[in-house]
């Protein structure tokens, strides 16, 4: 029964690889014209939008969503959200319509052949080795900010591997946030590493829970409130995703 179950993972893994052989260069490759001047910036995202849908659906992978409240259509946020799977950045485009985001991410995928490139020239990338790339990241948030974007962090740093915990928080985006006294908007994410985790043999179609929480803001804070608010995040999305596993049994195998 085993050996079915990690065949038929793995087909749908297969399926995975065909879905964006196609997506990849059609959405992607068609968003480049737009990536060289800032004001067509929103134009991309719609395509990476219609990468990331076009995954989820293609994929059999249904994702439920509660939100708190309704969103300032003109708002930045820092878009914050736990980090279980490769398909994270897919789920949060599906998520995350009216705000042409940019996301904060890691150097390795810019050497993906096509995927790389408009990776490279629609985000931000970090070295999570080297401070001085986090601090030059940073600052290219502030001026995305600046210009009106919404800017999406994983604040765990990565996916952790070994453990369906939520990992401890990093304070960049916070410090982020209260810099440019923007709202932090979080998402709380339970089920993708299930649906999608790292092993091929094992994985499937079926459902993700998400809830979008209310902005948090950050008016008239300072630095010495960092801490403070990244543990009130930290604990929002925590008691959140362990409200999810006593409600949810359907997402295991």
């Amino acid at each position: 029964m085993h050996w079915i179950r990690g065949f038929s993972s793995l087909l749908w893994r297969l399926w995975f690889i065909v879905i964006n052989i196609v997506l990849v260069p059609f959405c992607g490759g068609i968003s480049i014209p737009f990536l060289f001047k800032e004001k067509y910036y929103p134009l991309a995202y719609r395509l990476h939008r219609l990468w990331g849908v076009g995954n989820l659906s293609l994929m059999g992978i249904v994702y439920k969503v509660k939100k708190e409240t309704r969103l300032s259509k003109d708002q930045p946020y820092i878009v914050l959200s736990n980090h279980t799977s490769v398909m994270d950045i897919m789920l949060l485009y599906a998520l995350v319509s009216r705000h042409a985001m940019v996301f904060i991410g890691k150097s390795e995928l810019s050497k993906i052949p096509v995927f790389g490139y408009v990776y490279r020239k629609s985000n931000i990338l970090v070295d999570r080795k080297s401070r001085i790339s986090g601090t030059h990241a940073l600052k290219e948030a502030k001026i995305k900010i600046d210009l009106g974007r919404s800017i999406c962090i994983f604040p765990e740093g990565g996916v952790p591997k070994t453990s369906n915990m939520l990992a401890h928080f990093k304070g960049g985006a916070f410090a982020l946030a209260i810099e440019k006294q923007i709202p932090l908007l979080l998402f709380s994410v339970y089920g993708m590493k299930q649906r999608f985790p790292y092993n091929f043999f094992r994985g499937g179609p079926g459902k993700v829970y998400v809830r979008r929480h209310a902005p948090i803001s950050t008016k008239g804070m300072t630095l010495s409130d960092k801490d403070a608010l990244k543990e009130k995040c930290y604990r929002i999305i925590e008691n959140q995703l362990k409200d999810f596993a006593r409600k949810n049994r359907d997402v295991g195998f």
